[in-house]
């Protein structure tokens, strides 16, 4: 059985750290790649944040973006059937961009 074995999130900053821009928009985004543990693209999995209704699925390359993410922590899920599901904490910060 194939499982996801490592998520590669992309984030804006090597920190782990994802921004919400007041000037563009009240909340951030999240974007990332899921790859299984053979180095494929995780085409058409489930990411989620867990206990909100934040989710979308990855595209056929495995990218995806969550929008509208609140500054907050939390735990993001990628999950697909017949695969392991896995857990990652995630720290979305508001940005104070100077004026």
């Amino acid at each position: 059985m194939i499982r996801l074995y490592t998520i590669l999130l992309a984030f804006l900053f090597l920190s782990g750290t994802v921004l919400a821009n007041d000037e563009l928009e009240k909340n951030g985004s999240i974007k990332g790649h899921v790859q299984t543990s053979d180095a494929k693209p995780g085409a058409f999995v489930t990411v989620s944040l867990k206990n909100t209704k934040k989710g979308t699925m990855t595209d056929e390359n495995g990218n995806f973006r969550l929008h509208g993410v609140k500054p907050g922590t939390y735990t993001l899920r990628i999950s697909h059937i017949g695969l392991q599901t896995e857990e990652q904490e995630i720290k979305v910060e508001k940005v104070n961009k100077p004026k």
